[in-house]
């Protein structure tokens, strides 16, 4: 057994370690659960070759009975596993007759487990229910403060009279960010705390973003766009606003990409479960330009760069000398008084010279002058200006996956100019980023088990009928998130690479013992059906003791098990999905891959694996 032991413990070891190679926020949020899986992992192995041996040899030794085995509820529970044994133990040959069309009906479970998946949706992690809210309000440039306010006590009042609320704190004109209050004009920002989870059994923080949208929806605020957010984990952003949803318009012209981002946020409002849409950093600063006529300063014998610099001396001013003092020295800055340049009148009257001693030449004679807005922020990605688009996604209403497919089908028509384009990003683009580190993770995991199996049997047969029962375990896992509407997420797709090396275990246990049977002088099928019988009771309570303690992980009892419960319902139908599947497929597996193998070995040397003489004919006769 100790080779089924290290077999099964490698096997586990080699699927955990590629999740080492992950980055970014996978990895952040992950790393420290596999390193404490991986040290586990070996401290099992080390304690089953050497602790439990020495433990069960000092307990054959003592005289002392508890007389457990004797209880009814022990005694029960063997019955049961007998009769099973018997069950199965007499349903077994009649598989094996029909391997070929159990192999076929796994195949179809299993492509049908691949399209109930498709349908379950995408998000990178599963919302968490700590009832920090968040309400902002927007209203139309140039509003009063006082209706802004006005404005902001009616949103209050809709908010006091929701359930739940434990307390909230609103600031009206600006925003608090890292200790400082921003002004920004004709905004609300409120926050606010729900009650503890357990005390909102009835209602979710997602269910209550819902119905509080719903309700400010309904008041009577002409111009003003008011988004409910969804609580989100602290210090996990996936854009530098803080928000889940992103799009980006990419060019060059501000102007262009600021039209193609308000076209953008009115298709996209009304998308159910995207909350809060709005163009990123849409703040105007007034602007004061001067419009220099080049042709007119070049026949005055000026250059663009000296009325430039003249501008610059006048307004900033210039330093020409610096005043020292024994420890310190101080600019001495020469410049025109404020009120001389308060205006566009002002900067007129500079005067500018032609050369060394030149004529005086008033500014207003070669430049215009004119008062605007420009943006506050000009926002780049990889050296390119860009406009973001960007909202927040209710997880209660609908997946991350499912809002960006109907964002795309209703942006797919939208005019885009030539040398523009538009680049989803947010959470959707870090969940794209971890499925393909993922699968490759997940490739690479099969491989090292697929080599660690290859080393410990010396052989490609056996590790193939054992990896076989990797891929069933997704059935178990596409009905399980199916029946609890649980969207794939990164912390599926670990729970996936660690069913890699978990429920191979099952079929090591399966194929050691039809080894020593066949080591034993039987033939194929008796040795097949006798290691099922005997290795039915282990599998049961390997598997068992798994997934009764994931159990109440999968509950999600207790507040912030939403990030870890789709890992958990993963591993669980995982684990019940390929048990069943590996007593029924991996003996009619390991029949037809024999059969081929001793046919490959027979065309190549000519003759037959030693202690398998019996012919086809002779399995299909046993097994009748």
């Amino acid at each position: 057994m100790a080779s089924a032991i290290t077999a099964g413990t490698l096997t586990n070891l080699a699927a955990v370690l590629p999740l080492l190679l992950i980055s970014g926020m996978a990895a952040l949020i992950f790393r420290d659960l596999i390193f404490t899986i991986s040290f586990a992992i070996i401290a099992t192995l080390l304690a089953a070759l050497t602790l439990v041996p020495m433990l069960a040899a000092l307990l054959g030794h003592l005289r002392f009975e508890s007389g457990l085995e004797r209880s009814l509820p022990l005694r029960a529970f063997n019955r049961g596993i007998l009769a099973l044994r018997r069950g199965y133990r007499g349903m077994l040959p009649r598989i094996l007759r029909f391997r070929w069309l159990v192999i076929g009906v796994a195949m179809l479970a299993l492509a049908g487990s691949l399209r109930l998946a498709d349908g379950l949706g995408n998000e990178f992690l599963p919302q968490v229910d700590d009832g920090g809210v968040s309400v902002r309000m927007v209203l139309p440039r140039g509003t009063p403060p006082a209706e802004t306010n006005a404005a902001a006590r009616q949103v209050e009042a809709v908010i006091r009279d929701m359930p739940h609320v434990e307390s909230r704190f609103t600031l009206v004109g600006g925003h608090l960010g890292g200790g400082v209050i921003n002004e920004r004009p004709g905004t609300m920002n409120s926050t606010v705390q729900l009650l503890p989870r357990g005390q909102r059994p009835e209602m979710s923080a997602g269910a209550w973003v819902a119905e509080a949208q719903r309700r400010l929806d309904q008041l009577d605020l002409p111009g003003a766009r008011i988004s409910v957010r969804p609580p989100s984990i602290q210090g996990l952003r996936f854009t530098t606003s803080g928000d889940d949803f992103a799009v980006m318009v990419v060019g060059d012209d501000l102007s262009t990409l600021q039209g193609l981002a308000r076209e953008m946020s009115g298709r996209l409002r009304g998308i159910p479960g995207l909350e809060g849409v709005e163009i990123g950093r849409e703040d105007q600063s007034p602007l004061f330009r001067i419009q220099v006529d080049r042709d007119r300063a070049a026949s005055l014998g000026l250059r663009v760069s000296e009325v430039g610099r003249a501008i610059r001396d006048a307004v900033d001013g210039v330093v020409p000398t610096r005043f020292q003092t024994g420890t310190q020295d101080y600019d001495i800055r020469v410049r025109l008084p404020r009120t001389a340049v308060a205006d566009a009148e002002g900067l007129g009257n500079v005067i500018l010279f032609r050369g060394d001693a030149g004529e005086p030449i008033m500014l207003r004679d070669l430049a215009t002058f004119e008062l605007g807005e420009g943006p506050a922020h000009i926002e780049r990605e990889n050296q390119s200006r860009i406009q973001r688009v960007t909202g927040n996604v209710n997880t209660a209403v609908a997946d991350v996956g499912t809002v960006v497919a109907q964002a795309q089908a209703r942006l797919r028509d939208m005019d885009i100019p030539e040398g523009y384009s538009l680049v989803f990003s947010g959470q959707w683009e870090t969940i794209e980023e971890t499925n393909r580190e993922l699968t490759t993770v997940v490739a690479l995991a099969l491989f090292l088990v697929f080599v660690v199996l290859a080393v410990q049997y010396e052989r490609l047969s056996n590790p193939l009928v054992i990896l076989a029962t990797a891929p069933l375990a997704l059935i178990g896992v596409a009905l399980a998130l199916t029946l609890t509407a649980t969207p794939l997420s990164a912390p599926v797709l670990i729970g996936v690479i660690l069913l890699v090396g978990i429920v191979v275990n099952n079929a090591i246990l399966l194929v050691e013992y039809i080894e020593i049977g066949r080591g034993r002088g039987f033939c194929v099928s008796r040795a097949v059906v006798a290691a099922g019988a005997v290795r039915l009771r282990p599998i049961l309570m390997t598997t068992l003791t798994t997934v009764l303690g994931m159990t109440p992980l999968a509950l999600g009892l207790g507040q912030g098990a939403e990030i870890m419960q789709p890992l958990a319902l993963t591993v669980v139908g995982g684990l019940l999905g390929a048990m069943f599947l590996t007593l029924l497929v991996v003996p009619c597996m390991y029949l037809i891959i024999d059969q081929f193998a001793n046919f490959l070995r027979q065309a190549l040397t000519g003759r037959t694996m030693t202690g398998s003489s019996s012919s086809a004919g002779r399995l299909e006769k046993a097994l009748s």
